[in-house]
């Protein structure tokens, strides 16, 4: 009964033009804590994620936001091109991952230099952390990131709305440093490529992200 229902299932998402889909995905989305992200608090647990490295084209967006690392114990600095607000993946290869975060107003006026004429060159690198609170184990744990320590490759995703943005005026949940909103949505490169995803820590599962041209 079980695989005949999957084999409906399946049928259902051919004939309303999804495609062979992985019926069994669950989506990975996260809300991040925005003024914890910039201004760190250690007795105010909550999920922050960072991009930490990002490169369109030939252009790269620099780390130049201080933030914190909270699963070392001191709550390490570390660098960051960007706070996150919000990460969302229905988790399948082929899916596209959307970003939502602050960045700098540097990196702004960057960003939108960028976006003032065609993109002519939609190749992405982009490195990214996602921290959450255990609350058995009260301890912070990286719940996000790329398996390969270089990043994952993709590309901007084509569409309209704009898949890449930045918004043209200073975000106000957060003073200081000036800070403004951009979002990005990227589809893997054809390659094979995998993301590290814990749902507590020491509980760790590898998903893949990219297929192979053969």
């Amino acid at each position: 009964m079980k695989h005949r229902t999957f084999y409906f299932l399946r049928v259902f998402a051919l004939f309303f033009g999804l495609g062979s889909v992985d019926l069994y995905a669950v989506s990975i989305d996260f809300t991040c804590n925005v003024e914890n992200g910039f201004n760190y608090q250690i007795d105010q647990p909550a999920t922050v994620g960072y991009i930490t490295s990002l490169t369109i084209g030939t252009t790269t967006l620099h780390p130049d936001l201080t933030v914190k690392d909270p699963s070392m114990p001191t709550g390490s600095a570390i660098t960051a091109v960007a706070v996150l607000s919000q990460f969302s993946w229905n988790a399948g290869p082929s899916d596209p991952l959307r970003f939502t975060g602050q960045i700098s107003a540097t990196n702004k006026q960057t960003l939108a230099a960028l976006l003032s004429k065609p993109l002519t060159n939609s190749q992405v690198q982009i490195g990214f952390k996602v921290f959450q609170f255990d609350l058995m184990k009260k301890m912070y744990f990286t719940a996000l990131a790329p398996s390969a320590g270089a990043g994952l490759k993709g590309t901007v995703v084509s569409g309209t709305p704009p898949k890449l943005a930045v918004a043209a005026l200073p975000d106000g949940t957060v003073k200081s440093p000036l800070n403004f909103q951009m979002l990005l949505q990227t589809a893997p490169q054809s390659i094979a490529q995998s993301i590290q995803y814990t749902v507590a820590a020491g509980q760790t599962v590898v998903k893949n992200w990219g297929v192979a041209t053969p």
